[in-house]
């Protein structure tokens, strides 16, 4: 598995991959058992992040794309309600004694892994790699998760050091909003 940050040729396979498991694509009980992502990001938003180097990406010892995260700073992101909403919010979120605010914090995800993939050290290496690259810019990493993605919220609770630190309402849709102090040092490829 090789962990790097995503290509133009790369978003292909990134847009499949989000199609794949797109809320909107599933079965209530998909949803359940294989877990989802909530954001739809077109392929020119996609282009822009690539180029803003806001994709991580692993790659299968055969080249396949098991998985992508997305992370940026917050400006990137107030294209979606949804951050609009979370960035309301975030004055009451706190991590530790650290107020978490738009300046001291990246704003991580959505991330999606294919199911042939999970279960292993993807996530991880995902999100050392995304902290390595932004522990000189910003000292804080949020997130949110769609409360009925238990799926996610498991996995991001075993395998990265973010922890819950308030919720928020969105479109009729309950969320965790979770945070980490960014300090891991991994190697990625460029």
């Amino acid at each position: 598995m090789t962990i790097l940050q995503a290509k133009t040729e790369h978003i292909e396979a990134i847009l499949a991959l989000q199609e794949k498991y797109h809320v909107s694509n599933l079965t209530e009980e998909e949803k359940q058992t294989k877990g989802f992502v909530t954001m739809k990001v077109t392929p020119e938003q996609f282009v822009e992040l690539v180029a803003k180097s806001g994709v991580f990406i692993a790659l299968a010892d055969d080249g396949h794309l098991a998985a992508y995260a997305l992370t940026s700073e917050w400006a990137y992101y107030d294209q979606w309600a949804i951050i609009q909403i979370m960035k309301a919010t975030l004055p009451h979120f706190r991590l530790s004694d650290s107020e978490l605010t738009t300046e001291n914090s990246i704003q991580y995800g959505p991330v999606c892994i294919d199911e042939a993939f999970r279960g292993g050290d993807i996530l991880t290496k995902l999100f050392d790699a995304i902290q390595n690259y932004y522990a000189p810019i910003f000292p804080f990493a949020i997130t949110f998760i769609n409360k009925q993605n238990e799926r996610s919220m498991r996995a991001h609770a075993k395998k990265t050091p973010l922890s819950i630190v308030g919720e928020f309402t969105f479109n009729g849709n309950d969320y965790w909003a979770l945070a980490c102090k960014i300090n891991k040092e991994t190697e990625i490829k460029n």
